[in-house]
């Protein structure tokens, strides 16, 4: 048992090293091909993208993986997890498609934003389909 948690400890430092060295090197490669103005957008829309991504899944991957671990009826603890999700999603998804033109305009003062934080939106149902998963 307590080699078992030493070698899934060491898998998990190993994996979260060479995330953060691919993040540097994407980084490194953005900063070299985009204009200034270009890593502008890129620096103002990429935490709108975390903040979406966060409202997106609503924390129901951690509560669903103890809900499940707590109880033996894990199916209907699954499909409780997708509606909720899917409800969350959608509202999240008609918000915002209402509120990202007042948010480009009167929050970040681009207006040039609109479009990529459009882009975004259909990000956000994938991302709560892998926290299901």
């Amino acid at each position: 048992m307590k080699k078992k948690v030493i070698k899934t400890t060491c898998i998990l430092l190993v994996i979260s090293a060479l995330s953060k060295l691919l993040s540097f090197l994407i980084r490194i490669f953005i900063a070299r091909i985009l204009s200034s103005e270009a890593i502008q957008y890129y620096s103002l829309t990429t935490p709108v993208l975390g903040f979406l991504m966060t409202l997106s899944q609503f924390g129901i991957p951690s509560a669903l993986t103890q809900m499940i671990a707590s109880r033996k009826k894990a199916q209907d603890t699954i499909a409780a997890a997708i509606v909720l999700s899917l409800i969350n999603n959608f509202l999240l998804i008609v918000l915002c498609i209402l509120g990202i033109p007042l948010y480009a305009q009167i929050v970040l003062h681009q207006s040039v934003l609109i479009p990529v934080l459009y882009a975004c939106v259909p990000l956000m149902p994938m991302v709560m389909l892998s926290g299901l998963c």
